[in-house]
């Protein structure tokens, strides 16, 4: 599974390419559970899809999920350890972030429909005569 990301400031599209469409599915509700997204999963090919998310929502399920799977192995050991888990999460999530590829995959050109140009205007205020 190779994940990649189209950053568009406000917003990212995560792109998910596998072999396996149920792999490529998995990835999303897991990105879905954890409230990375509440879009769908747009197909591209067979073996690529993307949905749309924000950057403070993509770390935030990368944090989520990260410290889920850490507690799934830790089986409460730290319990009662100071910050807990959350420190080698934070490590986790910020890791699996930066191995996502910001590749620009989307056109961002305007294909169909109107296309909209900012033409010149010309405005001078009137003389006011005050009596």
């Amino acid at each position: 599974m190779h994940l990649i990301k189209h950053d568009f400031g406000s917003v990212i599209a995560i792109g998910i390419q596998d072999n396996n469409k149920d792999q490529i599915e998995f990835t999303y509700f897991s990105f879905w559970n954890h409230g990375a997204t509440q879009g769908d999963l747009e197909w591209v090919k067979e073996d690529f899809a993307f949905f749309w998310t924000t950057p403070r929502k993509l770390r935030k399920s990368l944090i989520q999920s990260s410290l889920f799977q850490l507690l799934n192995i830790d089986g409460g050991r730290a319990k009662g350890k100071k910050h807990g888990l959350m420190p080698e999460a934070l490590r986790i999530a910020k890791q699996r972030f930066e191995e996502i590829e910001n590749v620009h995959f989307l056109n961002t050109e305007q294909e169909q429909g109107e296309e909209y140009k900012m033409g010149y205007l010309n405005f001078e205020t009137p003389d006011l005569i005050f009596y």
